[in-house]
């Protein structure tokens, strides 16, 4: 029986690859930890589909009017930025708001030194893909980096479930069996 070369078997393996849920758009399963075993986890989103983190040039925080905004969640009015061209690009994705992700370092000059003050989340109401939204605001001079939102999907943070009885040293006798909660000797 001849064989059939490999070559004939390439455009299938290539379907069959390119088929696979790893090459499907930008979603993943995912289930939280805290949530124990689930036999089907759900997909979700790689990013966030509304909001992205940029970063701006030393040049273009000076430009800016975002350098007054110190606190995590101090937004800027209007949603602008006070540089023109930036704020073009933006509004015409949608833009909402432009607000700082989070505190400022205490040690002002070392995060000056690492850009961290530079960095500013925008808030879009858009249908369009947040990818594309980026490499269109990373191609403005005063924009040097820009990031997707990749935390984690509906940002649930676990806590711990209620007890039914407080935690500390009154439980020590049911703990302990041996122990009857009386004082081992006195201070008399």
């Amino acid at each position: 029986m001849p064989r059939k070369p490999l070559h004939d078997l390439a455009p299938l393996a290539l379907t069959i690859l390119l088929a696979s849920p790893g090459f499907a758009a930008a979603t993943r399963a995912f289930v939280p930890a805290q949530d124990g075993f689930v036999p089907q986890a759900k997909e979700v989103e790689q990013y966030a589909p509304d909001r992205l983190l940029v970063q701006l040039t030393r040049d273009g925080l000076t430009a800016s009017r975002l350098s007054m905004l110190l606190d995590k969640g101090a937004r800027a009015p209007g949603s602008a930025t006070g540089i023109a061209s930036l704020d073009a690009l933006a509004a015409a994705a949608g833009v909402r708001a432009v607000e700082r992700p989070y505190d400022l370092p205490a040690d002002a000059a070392k995060a000056a030194d690492l850009g961290a003050d530079r960095w500013f989340m925008f808030r879009f109401e858009t249908k369009q893909d947040m990818a594309d939204v980026a490499k269109a605001l990373g191609r403005d001079p005063s924009v040097e980096a820009v990031s997707l939102d990749c935390g984690l999907p509906g940002r649930r943070r676990p806590r711990r479930p209620p007890l039914r009885e407080p935690l500390g040293p009154q439980q020590t006798p049911a703990q302990l069996p041996g122990l009857t909660g009386a004082a081992p000797y006195d201070h008399s």
